[in-house]
């Protein structure tokens, strides 16, 4: 069984890379007819690690790429990319900073809202990591600065961490799920 079909992916290829361009290149084209300023991204080159085959599979990016270009098309925002991690340390390795790195790509090149979630919670069920308390907290915190600069520089994105934005109820569901 390959990780294409055990994950329900299918490859990143040439067609699915112009649409990509074709997306982003709209952005560009919006901005100049509306006369706003949008950066960097016309002259922005494809990321890498679709040209070397870091990332090689997807699921839906074609039809997330769709609600992109609806969204240029009708100015209302109708996408937002999400991306997060669980902290069990307070360091991040390179299998953290890859996700974050190509999602400040997607974010640069088609100016969209991110949404970043520290899913403080599900360390607790896997890793026995603590949901509150001053560890838990500072895991959180920890995470946030340490992914704060590989974060785009405006300030088009949120973090949110499972138990602030669940508060009481988080933790009380976490505590009943180990009895």
């Amino acid at each position: 069984m390959t990780a294409s079909s055990r994950f329900r992916s299918e490859p990143v290829d040439e067609p699915l890379l112009q649409r990509l361009e074709e997306t982003r290149n709209g952005r560009k084209e919006r901005a100049q007819a509306t006369g706003t300023a949008q950066g960097e991204a016309g002259r922005m080159a494809l990321l890498h690690f679709f040209r070397r085959g870091i990332v090689f599979s997807h699921r839906d990016f074609g039809t997330a790429l769709d609600c992109v270009r609806a969204s240029f098309a009708t100015g209302t925002h109708r996408a937002y990319l999400y991306t997060g991690r669980g902290p069990s340390a307070q360091s991040m390795h390179i299998g953290h900073v890859i996700p974050f790195l190509l999602t400040r790509h997607l974010q640069d090149a088609l100016g969209l809202p991110l949404v970043i979630q520290i899913t403080d919670d599900e360390k607790h069920f896997f890793r026995d990591i603590p949901v509150s308390g001053e560890r838990a907290s500072g895991l959180v915190v920890e995470n946030i600065k340490t992914s704060l600069p590989l974060a785009s520089i405006h300030a088009r994105h949120l973090y949110s961490a499972t138990r602030c934005t669940w508060g009481t109820c988080a933790q009380l569901s976490c505590r009943c799920s180990a009895c």
